[in-house]
């Protein structure tokens, strides 16, 4: 019962409050247009943001150093040392990933192991193998 008289009393006087500040707030006491004109003017000067730089083509990377192609899954070693994935998983949803590196693929492959079918898992060896 007291808990209730102690929200009701902190109820009123945060209400109170909130009309008060609004009251002595000389902005608002302003029209909304003097308080627009009392705003600093944008700088005439306005940079374009730089244009996007393109991705580079595939063409031009050259020949994918490794291609491993079976029912289902592809996997690509591209010029660059990327590695490109594209399967499905064992819920028939879309895998489609790149990696940066061989490290970052090796790193991955217990992952991928747990996402794909075992007939696709196995192929996932047979690119960059530790030397």
């Amino acid at each position: 019962m007291r808990i209730t008289a102690v929200l009701v009393v902190a109820c009123a006087f945060g209400c109170s409050r909130s009309g008060s500040d609004q009251k002595a707030s000389p902005s608002a006491a302003l029209p909304p247009a003097s308080v627009a004109a009392a705003a600093p003017a944008p700088s005439a000067k306005v940079s374009a943001p730089p244009a996007p730089v393109p991705p580079p083509e595939p063409e031009k990377l050259g020949p994918p150093k490794q291609v491993v192609k079976a029912d289902g899954i592809s996997i690509t070693v591209l010029a660059d040392g990327r590695i490109a994935l594209h399967s499905t998983s064992q819920w028939n949803e879309p895998l489609d990933q790149t990696f940066a590196s061989c490290d970052y693929y090796r790193n991955a492959i217990p992952v991928l192991e747990r996402q794909l079918v075992p007939e696709r898992a196995k192929l996932l060896g047979k690119v960059c193998r530790a030397k």
